[in-house]
């Protein structure tokens, strides 16, 4: 086993474990995506069958609706 193979498993626990810490915190999260550009995030919303109204929140951890 090298250093590397060493660090790999090491952050591969610390992803496992931020990822443990979030999904506790936020049940209420439905949907997670990384995008690059806010055309791709109209389009998802436009696909989205919401309500009457709908309400989105900006949020440093991400969009609320």
């Amino acid at each position: 086993m090298s250093l590397f193979d060493t660090h790999q498993e090491d952050t591969d626990e610390e992803e496992t474990n931020v990822n443990e810490q979030e999904s506790d915190e936020n049940d209420d999260i439905a949907f997670i995506a990384k995008l690059k550009s806010s055309r791709t995030l109209a389009s998802i919303l436009k696909t989205i069958d919401f309500a009457d109204d709908a309400i989105f929140c900006a949020l440093p951890t991400g969009i609320k609706i």
